[in-house]
């Protein structure tokens, strides 16, 4: 399932890129993100619309306009979370986009978050003193929960 959620790969991963990134920010991807990174990289998702509870973003889901991966210019892990860090909640670190410049992220914090994956508004900004309470489904204004897991995120995916 996961491995067939891109119709168009990026350049095969160099694990050292992975490896680098899991070191640097002293986290490694669950397992089934990062055994898709292994396998695809990212790239252009096959069945690209996802729906969730966005109520609180006034959405119901959205379009991933394509999963990031290591290596290259743009649509790069590392580049996009060093860009994005300080305007994201600690360790979410971004692993897709929208057509309207949103994102989807994965959650690498030691807590009840770890693994889950939400959808980030960017017209919102995220404040450090927001709430943010899995346990109790309290978010920050700019996020939505989407999956339980990347596996749970691909079952979710479907083509419009």
């Amino acid at each position: 399932m996961i491995n067939q959620l891109v119709k168009v790969q990026r350049p095969a991963l160099d694990l050292a890129e992975l490896e680098y990134f899991e070191n640097k920010i002293g986290v490694k991807f669950p397992a089934a993100y990062r055994s898709f990174l292994i396998s695809c990289n990212g790239g252009t998702p096959s069945k690209p619309s996802v729906f969730f509870d966005g109520s609180a973003l006034n959405i119901n889901g959205a379009t991933i306009n394509y999963f990031y991966g290591f290596g290259g210019a743009s649509e790069n892990i590392d580049k996009s979370y060093s860009v994005l860090k300080y305007d994201l909640p600690e360790l979410m670190v971004p692993i897709a986009n929208t057509p309207g410049g949103n994102y989807f992220l994965i959650s690498l914090k030691n807590d009840s978050s770890f693994g889950k994956v939400y959808y980030f508004d960017h017209e919102f900004e995220y404040d450090d003193d927001e709430e943010f309470d899995e346990e109790n489904g309290v978010y920050p204004e700019c996020l939505a929960k989407v999956a339980n897991s990347f596996s749970d995120l691909a079952g979710k995916m479907v083509e419009l």
